[in-house]
């Protein structure tokens, strides 16, 4: 049976909503969907005049062939870029620092803009998520239990292939891990069971993308108005809470029998409520030049390792799987691993620090989907390799974001060397150990940037290593997603970030 919208809800806490507002969701994510679809019942269920409106950037992606399949990343990676929006960012390195220094030698820290994929259009974050989300060990705090409930309705559980298992215990022992089922760790943990957001529809497996809700929405226009193609939104502050929002879509540029463009939609006496990545929140008010609390995003890094398929010093063998050996044949991953932990100790230290200071998602796979270009990224199978991606949220290295009105671009503001550098190397040595974990020996030195040169004489530089992700993780959206609905200090939540709300 496919999880109902009834079952996912019944753990969003009902809210007591007043009764002549106008809910303006803004969000390219599944969260966006769930708390709109929260907002349809209450005002259902108090008989109120309010209204909701969900605004979302890109089109709507639903009608695509086998949205929900499996393998739908694999089968439409090479097209994915029509899923997805890009939002032009600033990484600055900060001015009290040399920017040429001998720290500096391997270009870690530097100035640059790039381009910030995310998923563009109603449940936009999960639908062109480049894996299929899992659930980890990344909450500190639950309200009730209801969290952890949410988690069991919205996925599959299952307990660790032999692969993951071994994976999981060396892990566990280099850093120092307690072994746990929850989703709510206090303590560096690791999860040995994979919470996977799939579901079954009857005896078929489907990607959780939360289609129901977006199908209850679109049943009810009556009381929420779906809009695709939003591509501009101006917020003007009436109170201390509440907006008056102008928003134009696609729609709006062609013109009318008159030859004018089609008026912009106001809505009044709005609430909104912001459910998008961080860069969109500060990016809109921004342009509309609304005070805002600064918003501090933790540091999500990533590397990529090829590995052996098979490792006999760890038992490990990646070749030859039986494909009906569940979760192997779900998106072409081969193991997955989730885990919170501290940095690694100094040697002959002890790690007297058991608050998680990092959040880790961990997967192997023949082929890096995040990846968007043409060439993309893959695994030498033939030479009886895969690849080993390691990504990791930093909750104590968190980078101040601002609108820069002069060049239209979001300034992402690197914290000083010391800071920056010190948990550069510190993710290394905690992907180092991962890599140890799957293969029994430490990864090749040196890890950075390289050259790689043709026998033509062409050359590229590249980096297995990132600190500045062009490619919104589907680690981030499941945990913005959670932390969003349900509290917490993971990940900031940008409709706390303006002040007194009157909201409900």
């Amino acid at each position: 049976m496919s999880i109902r919208p009834s079952a996912l809800y019944r753990n969003v806490a009902q809210t007591a909503l007043p009764t002549d507002l106008n809910y303006v969701v803004v969000g390219d994510t599944s969260l966006a969907v769930i708390y709109a679809d929260k907002l349809l019942r209450e005002i259902k269920r108090l008989n109120s005049s309010s209204k909701v409106y969900l605004l979302t950037s890109g089109n709507n992606q639903m009608p695509n062939t086998g949205v929900e399949a499996l393998d739908y990343i694999m089968v439409n990676n090479r097209t994915i870029q029509k899923g997805l929006k890009n939002q032009r960012l600033h990484l600055i390195v900060s001015a009290d620092e040399i920017t040429n220094s001998a720290l500096d030698r391997r270009d870690i820290l530097y100035e640059e803009y790039f381009l910030y994929a995310s998923g563009a259009g109603p449940l936009g974050d999960m639908i062109t998520a480049y894996y299929i989300p899992v659930c980890g060990p990344w909450f500190t705090s639950d309200s009730k239990g209801q969290l952890e409930v949410f988690v069991k309705d919205s996925t599959i559980q299952k307990a660790l292939t032999q692969n993951e298992m071994i994976a999981a215990t060396n892990i566990s022992n280099l850093l120092g891990l307690a072994m746990t089922q929850s989703i709510v760790a206090t303590r560096p943990s690791i999860l040995t069971v994979n919470h996977i957001f799939v579901y079954y529809e009857q005896s078929k497996l489907e990607r959780q993308i939360y289609i129901d809700g977006f199908i209850d929405l679109t049943n009810n226009r009556d009381i929420v108005k779906v809009v695709t193609g939003v591509n501009n939104i101006f917020i003007a502050p009436e109170t201390s809470c509440l907006n008056t929002v102008t928003y134009t879509t696609l729609k709006n540029i062609p013109k009318d029998q008159n030859s004018t463009p089609l008026s912009p939609t106001v809505v009044n006496n709005a609430c909104v409520l912001w459910m998008d990545n961080l860069y969109d929140y500060v990016t809109t008010l921004g342009l509309s030049d609304v005070v805002h609390k600064k918003v501090q995003v933790p540091v999500f890094y990533r590397i990529v390792f090829p590995i052996p398929k098979v490792n006999p010093a760890t038992g490990i063998d990646l070749s030859n799987l039986n494909q009906l050996e569940y979760p192997l044949n779900i998106g072409n991953i081969s193991t997955r691993l989730t885990f919170c932990c501290t940095d690694v100790a100094d040697a002959g230290d002890a790690n007297n620090n058991n608050t998680p200071t990092w959040n880790f998602s961990i997967y192997t796979s023949d082929e890096d989907f995040s990846n968007t270009n043409a060439g993309g990224t893959y695994a030498n199978t033939g030479d009886g390799k895969t690849l080993l991606i390691i990504e990791g949220i930093s909750l104590t290295n968190r980078r101040t974001v601002r609108w820069d009105d002069i060049n239209a671009s979001v300034s992402v503001n690197l914290n000083p060397n010391a800071i920056e550098l010190g948990r550069y190397n510190a993710f290394l040595l905690i992907a180092a150990n991962v890599y140890m974990a799957y293969t029994g020996s430490p990864p090749p030195l040196p890890i950075g940037a390289q050259s790689i040169c043709t026998v033509d004489g062409l050359c590229t530089d590249s980096t297995s290593i990132s600190h500045a992700s062009s490619h919104e993780s589907p680690m981030i959206s499941v945990i913005r997603m959670l932390t969003s609905l349900y509290g917490g200090t993971t990940y900031p939540t940008p409709s706390t970030n303006q002040g007194p709300s009157c909201c409900g």
